[in-house]
Order: C-alpha cells, then sequence, then structure tokens
C-alpha cells in the first residue's frame, strides 16, 4: 500500500512539474510578443506575394521620434542610358504607428539627379529585407514630392515577403524627386539593408535602413516551444 502512494505521490509530483514547466514555456512565448495583438488589417496593409496594389496616399508619420537617417547614392548605365541620384532613408519611432507605439515606421525619398549624361528616368526602387514583419506602405501626401507612384508590391510568401518594390508609372526624370514611401511596420530595431532602382539600367546593392530581427525573441521562442515539446515528450513514456 505505501509502494503504491508512493507511485501515485510520484506521478501526481510529476505532473504538476510538468503543468509548471508548461506554464513557464508558454510564458516565455508570450514574452516574446508572439501572441501579441496585432493591428487588424487596413487598406494599407501589404501582405507577402501581394502584387502590384495601387498605391494609396496617406498623412503618415504623424508623430513619433526620428531615430535613424542615411543618404546613399546610385548610378547605373545600360545601353547608353545612365541613372543617378540618392535615396533618402529615415526611421521614426512611436507616433500614430498601428503596430504599437515603439514600432518603428521607414521613409524613403528616391531622387534621380541632373547633369550632364544622366539620360534615363527612373521606374521604381526596391527594399529589403522585410521578411516576417508586418507593413503598411503609403506615400505621403503632406511632404510629397514632384512623382506620386502607381503601384507596391511585396514578394511571396515563399521568402516571407522580404523585398518591398515600389513602382512609378509616371518615370522619375532627372531633376525630380518621387513622393515619400512610408512603411509601417511592427519592427522594433533596424539596421543597414539593401535595395535597388532600376529602369533600362539598374543599379542594385544600394544601401537603406531596414527593420531587423530581434535574436533574443527568436531564441526565446525556441526556448520555449523545446521545453514543451521535451517535457510532453517524456511524460508520454
Amino acid at each position: 500500500m505505501k509502494q503504491l502512494l508512493a507511485e501515485k505521490s510520484g506521478i501526481v509530483e510529476m505532473g504538476r512539474r510538468l503543468k509548471f514547466v508548461e506554464v513557464v514555456a508558454v510564458g516565455i512565448l508570450l514574452s516574446t510578443g508572439l501572441f501579441a495583438p496585432r493591428a487588424r488589417a487596413s487598406i494599407y496593409t501589404f501582405n507577402p506575394g501581394d502584387q502590384n496594389k495601387t498605391a494609396l496616399g496617406s498623412g503618415y508619420p504623424v508623430g513619433g521620434t526620428l531615430v535613424g537617417a542615411s543618404t546613399n547614392g546610385y548610378s547605373a548605365t545600360s545601353g547608353g542610358l545612365t541613372i543617378q541620384g540618392t535615396v533618402i532613408s529615415l526611421v521614426i519611432q512611436g507616433g500614430m504607428n498601428p503596430y504599437g507605439s515603439g514600432d518603428l515606421t521607414f521613409e524613403y525619398l528616391l531622387s534621380e539627379s541632373s547633369g550632364a549624361g544622366i539620360n534615363d528616368q527612373v521606374a521604381g526602387m526596391t527594399a529589403g529585407s522585410f521578411a516576417g514583419f508586418h507593413t503598411d506602405i503609403s506615400y505621403n501626401t503632406n511632404f510629397s514630392g514632384q512623382i506620386a507612384p502607381t503601384t507596391f508590391s511585396r514578394s511571396a510568401a515563399l521568402n516571407s515577403g522580404a523585398t518591398l518594390s515600389f513602382n512609378w508609372g509616371n518615370e522619375i526624370s532627372p531633376g525630380q524627386e518621387g513622393d515619400i514611401i512610408v512603411v509601417q511596420t511592427d519592427a522594433s530595431l533596424f539596421g543597414t539593408g539593401s535595395g535597388s532602382v532600376f529602369d533600362t539600367a539598374a543599379q542594385s546593392g544600394v544601401n537603406l535602413l531596414v527593420p531587423v530581427p530581434e535574436p533574443q525573441i527568436a531564441s526565446l521562442a525556441a526556448m520555449g516551444l523545446g521545453a514543451i515539446f521535451v517535457f510532453r515528450r517524456r511524460n508520454s513514456k
């Protein structure tokens, strides 16, 4: 009888330990924000695989703090046609971001220079990597440039929507600039990534400011899922 009671007591204790570990593991997952509520999709929301959607104007960004800025040039020649200019990247934290008060908004201003030898228009640019992040994309109508974009695209789910594409049907001529592109995200960190500017000629490898993943979140999520899997497997034996 004592042995039976001891065995039952051990089973109960194991169950308690398993329950505790599962609670802790789920807590870790919750702390990473994986189960955090997200903003509902809006007219500006782009999911992986969304292609050639009409570019919409907005008043964003509203408020927030400038936390990053960079200016990088591009230059390319093909078939005797040359594009040359700059891409300005800005990063705004907070403000009226649909994903959270501390999340990041990215702005891109594409300008085509004027001068001798620059004889091609610019049709678009790309920015990446936005893989794994939510994105709302629009162009700013309050501080507009000279040429409004016509369509936006996001690459397919196969690569988690890593690349955003901004296209100008009415191309940007030498001496002109496009309207400011606004990309609101749920990212909290940023770094330097790669983009491109294109028309007849194309320049890849243009440095841009883009969101970057949080390694600690990924490792904590793996720990939480791993703990649940291991202890459930042990308990099933």
